[in-house]
C-alpha cells in the first residue's frame, strides 16, 4: 500500500524562477491497484515519481509504503523495494552490459551485494527457461501441417523428452508478439516456444518463416500427456536420475539384494526393510 499525504515540493523557492511542482498532493493506492497518472508537461508527474523513489525529499508532507514512513529514506534504500522504469531508458540501464546482465542487476537489487557472476546457472534456468515441458499447459497448434504444442514461455531444454523437439519463435522488431520465425534458439524478441514429436529441417539461414504456416486450434489448453492421447502417441518415458546419499534417521533401514535374476523377474533393484 502506498499513501502520500499533503505532499509539497517547490523548486527554486523565493526566486523569480520559483515553481511549485507539488501543492498539497494526496494519493492512496491499495495492494494490486493499477493506476495511470495523466497530465500535461510540467504538471508534476515526474516530480511525484522522483519524490516516491527518493531522488529528493519533500518540503513537507509524508510518504508511507506498506505502513512504513519512507519520507526521508535514502534513494538507494528505497530501490530495494521500489522498481522503476525511467522515461529516459539510458538512465536505468548499463550500456556496456548485456541485456541479460542488466536484467540480473534488477533481479538481484534486493539481495545481499557481493562479488560473483552476474547470472548463475541456476538463475538463468529459473528466469530464462522456466517452463517444464511435461507440466506446462500448452496451446494446440499446427505448424507446417504438423501437430505441435505452443507456449509463450521458454521451454527448459533439459525437460524436453527424448525423441521430441523444441524450437523458439522470434517476433518481429515492430511487434515482438507477432510470430514470425522458428529457430533452434531465440534470445532477443522471443515470442514463444514450440514442442513437437517431429524434427523440422532447418535451412542454412537457421530459421523458418511461420507467418503463414502456424495455426492455433481452438481446443483449449492441453498438457503433453493430453497431446499424446489426442494424437495416439506413446507418452515419453521419464528421464529420471537417482542419486545415492546417506539415509536420514527417519529413513534408516536394511537393504539387501537378491539374485539378479530374481530382481529382473520382480522388476526391482534390491529390497528395503524397516
Amino acid at each position: 500500500m502506498l499513501e502520500i499525504t499533503n505532499a509539497v515540493k517547490v523548486f527554486a523557492p523565493s526566486t523569480p524562477n520559483e515553481m511549485k511542482a507539488l501543492n498539497g498532493l494526496n494519493l492512496k493506492l491499495e495492494d494490486g491497484e493499477f493506476v495511470t497518472i495523466i497530465g500535461s508537461n510540467g504538471a508534476g508527474k515526474s516530480t511525484l515519481f522522483n519524490a516516491i523513489c527518493g531522488n529528493f525529499w519533500l518540503d513537507s508532507g509524508m510518504i508511507l509504503l506498506d505502513g512504513e514512513n519512507i519520507t526521508f529514506k535514502s534513494e538507494h534504500k528505497r530501490a530495494k523495494v521500489i522498481g522503476r522504469i525511467f522515461q529516459d531508458p539510458m538512465k536505468g540501464t548499463a550500456p556496456n552490459l548485456t541485456i541479460e546482465e542488466n536484467l540480473a542487476l534488477a533481479y538481484s537489487r534486493s539481495k545481499h551485494a557481493g562479488l560473483r557472476s552476474a547470472v548463475t546457472k541456476k538463475e538463468r534456468k529459473e528466469t530464462l527457461m522456466a517452463v517444464n515441458a511435461r507440466t506446462e499447459e500448452f496451446q494446440h497448434i499446427e505448424v507446417f501441417d504438423k501437430p505441435a504444442l505452443f507456449t509463450n514461455g521458454r521451454i527448459a531444454r533439459d525437460t524436453v523428452p527424448k525423441g521430441w523437439y523444441c524450437y523458439d519463435i522470434r517476433g518481429s522488431d515492430d511487434d515482438p508478439g507477432e510470430l514470425c520465425y522458428m529457430e533452434e534458439n531465440v534470445v532477443v524478441n522471443h515470442a514463444g516456444s514450440v514442442l513437437m514429436p517431429e524434427k523440422l529441417a532447418m535451412p542454412k539461414s537457421g530459421r523458418l518463416d511461420v507467418r503463414d504456416e502456424l495455426g492455433f486450434l481452438d481446443e483449449g489448453n492441453m498438457t503433453l500427456r493430453e497431446f499424446c492421447e489426442a494424437h495416439q502417441l506413446p507418452y515419453p518415458a521419464e528421464n529420471m536420475k537417482f542419486h545415492i546419499r546417506p539415509a536420514r534417521p527417519e529413513e534408516a533401514g536394511l537393504f539387501y539384494t537378491p539374485h539378479p535374476e530374481e530382481d529382473k523377474r520382480l522388476g526391482t533393484v534390491g529390497h528395503y526393510l524397516r
